[in-house]
């Protein structure tokens, strides 16, 4: 596909995958009902609106997410799946490990990111792909 479209080819890509979509395309079109709810770069989508990073934590079972929002750099928290995630900004990722250290909790995994296509998509739609 890369290689078509390096030949100045247009290609059309219909995916679920926001990862695959941020990885391939030039423009990305988020499609909810029928209606097209944003349609731009996958850089200017995921640059817009909060700039917000993500850290997923494994292995906190049991910890309460609500005390993380008490944190001036978490904008929320919540559990997906079997991982804890705090969303925020600035010193997100060692102001989250300290919090849950002084409520007793190590987590087994931990892992931080950037904003991505699938937050957009989560934004704009309200759910996952696989809800």
């Amino acid at each position: 596909m890369r290689e078509i479209r390096a030949r100045g080819a247009t290609v059309l890509l219909v995916t679920h995958s926001m990862e695959e979509a941020e990885k391939l395309c030039d423009r990305v079109a988020i499609i909810d009902d029928g209606r097209v709810v944003a349609l731009d770069s996958p850089e200017v989508l995921v640059q817009e609106g909060a700039q917000e990073a993500s850290v997923r934590m494994e292995g906190v079972d049991g910890f309460d997410p609500t005390d993380l929002h008490e944190l001036d750099v978490v904008s929320r928290a919540e559990w997906e799946g079997d991982e804890l995630v705090a969303y925020g900004r600035g010193p997100l990722l060692a102001r989250v490990i300290v919090a849950l250290d002084h409520c007793g909790f190590t987590p087994s995994g931990v892992s931080a990111g950037r904003r991505s296509l699938e937050d957009v998509f989560v934004e704009k739609i309200g759910r996952k792909v696989r809800d």
